[in-house]
């Protein structure tokens, strides 16, 4: 369950990210707010990526209600690795070793800290 949720929370991301660009932006200079919002609210990925995370956060409610937040929410931060993996092969974003690095550390935390 607790990947499922790393999977949704992330997928969501990056498909309002890829919506967000099909949609030409958003709060371009001297653009109304509500075409901006139009533009969002009318695109096929964006809405896909509001369902993907409002499942995510439906399934974040029923974790919270089995488990303790201090086991579950460090898994959390694993959803920083999945979201990197989706830029860099969904999205197409280049990524700098540094940001790899720094993403790495965090799964490694994660990891030390169910160790001890």
């Amino acid at each position: 369950m607790i990947a499922l949720e790393i999977i949704t929370l992330a997928g969501g991301q990056i498909l309002w990210k890829k919506g967000i660009d099909q949609a030409g932006g958003f709060l371009k200079p001297g653009e109304p707010i509500w075409i901006s919002l139009f533009n969002l609210f009318t695109n096929l990925t964006f809405l896909i990526g509001c369902v993907s995370y409002g499942f995510a956060t439906l399934l974040w409610f029923y974790l919270l209600a089995r488990y303790e937040l201090s086991f579950v929410y460090p898994f959390i931060s694993l959803t920083f690795l999945v979201s990197f993996i989706g830029a860099r092969f969904v999205l197409g974003e280049e990524i700098s070793v540094g940001r790899w690095f720094a993403v790495l550390l965090i799964c490694g935390g994660v990891a030390l800290m169910f160790r001890t």
